[in-house]
């Protein structure tokens, strides 16, 4: 997500590299994944899903700009995670309206639980 627009700026990195610290990898492992590509396995449990995309909101929000192209991947990491469209949706269209582009845990999960299979 934060090389779609071809740069990489020391707010991405430090996302990255917190995200990591909780995935429990470390920096020499997170620079080896940047120029690594791995293939998509989304996460069995759909709480697990859905978490993995509010990563991915949070990653495109850095910068405080959403390009066309990072909604587009956004909308496009919805669908391979598997989740509602329309939440999906929502959650794209919410994101515009809080601080930093971060909708509040609670929120995203209540959308998530509107369009519950």
């Amino acid at each position: 997500m934060v090389l779609i627009d071809e740069e990489l700026n020391d707010q991405e990195m430090e996302f990255i590299y917190k995200m990591a610290e909780i995935l429990g990898l470390s920096d020499f492992e997170v620079l080896g994944l940047l120029d690594l590509y791995e293939e998509f396995t989304p996460p069995p449990m759909e709480f697990d899903r859905i978490v993995q995309f509010q990563r991915l909101v949070l990653a495109a929000n850095l910068d405080m700009l959403v390009d066309s192209d990072e909604y587009n991947l956004l909308k496009s990491a919805g669908f391979r995670l598997g989740l509602h469209d329309a939440a999906v949706d929502t959650v794209l269209k919410e994101m515009k309206a809080h601080p930093k582009g971060i909708l509040p845990s609670a929120r995203l999960l209540e959308i998530f639980q509107v369009h519950h299979n």
